[in-house]
């Protein structure tokens, strides 16, 4: 298809706006000789969109000039003409002045945590597993649990991962001392089997301060049927 010449201004850029060229001050116009090219298509992630009436792609110099406001609202953004200052405005209506960002305070937003008392019961395919009391001695905090084996494997409990969220930081028992430890969780159950014991608590978190811990323990297998570990995690409001 033939291209038809037209005369166009270099400025424009094929925009579309309801503005005269008397409106601009004489140095700033310039006329261009250019083209029409009336077998551009367009494609919007993967749509194609045809180009509505009204529009058309310039070509100037090798380069083609599409209509901004057909663009920019095919890829959600907004486009305004000032004409007393001459501004093309175009604004990305995710941006939106970082609006997307920012927190809608009329919106409910779900807690991270469900804290209950204790006791607390949890179990999988694999396991049993209840959190019953919070208790300390001399040697600091601990949580009272039993373990409950509900598979054909071996199963342990690896009480050294097991990681306590307190005010938003975590504490892990990698500095807990092996005398401080309960040696019963070295000891593999067979299935059925049930063993209650504790779980020593970091020594780093002020707990008269503290109402709240989030706990995630470590149960893996410990045989030769499958390997596997689960994490278990509890809310627990002290």
């Amino acid at each position: 298809m033939k291209q038809k010449k037209i005369l166009a201004t270099g400025f424009a850029i094929g925009l579309v706006f309801s503005m005269s060229i008397q409106a601009f001050a004489a140095p700033v116009i310039e006329k261009i000789e250019a083209y029409i090219n009336h077998q551009m298509t367009f494609t919007f992630n993967g749509e194609k969109k045809a180009l509505p009436e009204g529009y058309e792609v310039i070509v100037y110099k090798d380069h083609s000039y599409v209509p901004a406001r057909f663009v920019a609202e095919n890829l959600g953004a907004e486009v305004t003409w000032n004409d007393q200052t001459k501004e093309i405005g175009i604004v990305s209506k995710k941006s939106d002045n970082n609006s997307a960002e920012k927190p809608n305070d009329n919106k409910e937003t779900k807690p991270k945590y469900d804290y209950k008392k204790l006791p607390l019961y949890k179990e999988t395919a694999n396991y049993k597993m209840s959190v019953l009391l919070f208790s300390d001695d001399n040697q600091g905090k601990k949580l009272n649990i039993t373990l409950e084996n509900k598979s054909d494997d071996l199963i342990q409990l690896d009480q050294m991962a097991t990681i306590v969220e307190a005010d938003g930081k975590n504490y892990d028992m990698s500095k807990a001392t092996i005398t401080h430890l309960d040696t019963r969780w070295y000891q593999d159950l067979k299935k059925e089997d049930k063993t209650e014991g504790f779980i020593r608590l970091p020594n780093n978190i002020d707990y008269t301060e503290v109402k709240n811990i989030h706990v995630v323990f470590k149960v893996k297998s410990n045989g030769a049927l499958k390997e596997w570990t689960e994490n278990m995690d509890f809310d627990i409001a002290l």
